[in-house]
């Protein structure tokens, strides 16, 4: 068996120390889709804002209960946004009887308590771990989670094949690696999860944690209930590195086998079928902006960037200062930028150096929306 994973690293990437720690209410430290499109703007349709948007996009799929008003959980309700937009939607439709957040984060719950305190109905905030959803929830009829589940605990270098070598003798460090890729396989088993092809990666990760939560919807929701759930997306999952933690994209291919296995009707789709079907926007952060335009000028394809940046006439720092000038003096990382009008900011600056071709994160957000059905058996392995 290859080693893939160095001895030093711990092979499970568990977040919850950081949320319930170091989590701070200032989303600096991650690109939020929802704090992006917090308020209304060109890119949600109808002058809605992100929350809005997903409201009457629940509303329109028809996935609350017909038959009386529904008690909604939201799982992970960053700084309160998602939450102020739906409730008055559902709520105004007559649709809402209770909506309820549980959150690992107490400064997030205290953004939140501030952020949500007119909304009505009144909005229950609950302290608890997503991941151990059954000993939190005793009712619910719907549960909403927005960009959350790729925190959850993601078992990474888990390698291709697996014949579960025994324990006895080996060094504690092999010991754990060798305990969670067993866990890793045991999933794959289960569920008959692909592995990808050595060409694609000599090892893979399993969304642990996601998938663990997926499970607990199984037990929590009633026949006939529904969830959710939004979150960048690849076909297997993929690390993320961010400012005091790690995060992980969801493994589409594994979660949709999952689902299927557990019972659930699914339907998954590109987050953009509710905010603005047709729309395509680019969003800017500091980080990556300057790795953009690194790029550009390093590339042989872009004689323009190139020619910019090694013409000792250019002063290259001040028209980046000029960017940041025409972007409203910061290059902030909760702002979002239509193609067209980032075009405006880089002939602003004379950086006419092309666009970025997606957005410059380069990140796909997809949502799965959950049916349990009404005949459904309860048990997690059926």
């Amino acid at each position: 068996m290859v080693e893939t994973t160095p001895r030093t690293a711990n092979p499970c990437t568990d977040n919850r120390r950081f949320h319930r720690r170091d989590k701070r209410a200032t989303m600096r430290d991650e690109v939020s889709l929802s704090h992006l499109l917090r308020r209304p703007g060109p890119f949600v349709r109808n002058g809605w804002t992100y929350g809005e948007a997903l409201g009457h996009f629940l509303l329109e799929m028809d996935l609350l209960p017909a038959d009386r008003p529904a008690v909604v959980l939201e799982v992970g309700g960053g700084l309160g946004d998602v939450a102020a937009g739906v409730v008055p939607v559902l709520a105004g439709a007559g649709r809402l009887a209770e909506y309820a957040i549980l959150d690992l984060s107490p400064e997030l719950q205290s953004a939140q308590r501030k952020r949500l305190r007119d909304t009505r109905p009144p909005v229950r905030l609950v302290s608890g771990d997503a991941e151990r959803l059954r000993r939190t929830i005793t009712e619910v009829d719907f549960v909403l989670s927005n960009e959350v589940i790729g925190d959850f605990r993601t078992i990474d270098g888990v390698p291709r094949t697996w014949d579960g070598p025994p324990m006895e003798g080996v060094p504690p460090d092999d010991a754990r690696h060798r305990r969670y890729w067993a866990l890793a396989w045991s999933l794959v088993d289960r569920y008959g999860l692909d592995v990808p092809e050595e060409t694609d990666a000599p090892s893979f990760a399993v969304n642990w944690g996601a998938i663990r939560f997926v499970e607990a919807l199984w037990e929590v929701l009633p026949p006939g209930g529904g969830a959710f759930l939004v979150e960048n997306a690849t076909s297997f999952a993929r690390p993320l590195e961010l400012p005091g933690h790690r995060e992980y994209s969801i493994g589409e291919r594994h979660l949709v086998r999952v689902l299927d296995r557990l019972g659930f009707g699914y339907r998954a789709g590109d987050v953009a079928d509710f905010l603005h079907p047709g729309r395509s926007f680019t969003i800017i952060s500091p980080r990556h902006i300057g790795l953009w335009l690194a790029s550009r000028v390093v590339s042989p394809d872009d004689r323009r960037a190139w020619e910019l940046f090694n013409d000792p006439a250019v002063d290259w720092p001040a028209r980046v200062a000029c960017l940041r000038e025409a972007m409203g003096g910061d290059l902030r990382i909760d702002t979002a930028v239509a193609p067209e009008t980032f075009a405006s900011y880089l002939r602003t600056a004379g950086l006419e150096v092309g666009l970025p071709g997606t957005n410059i994160l380069g990140r796909h957000f997809r949502y799965f929306s959950l049916q349990k059905p009404v005949a459904a058996d309860t048990a997690a392995d059926s």
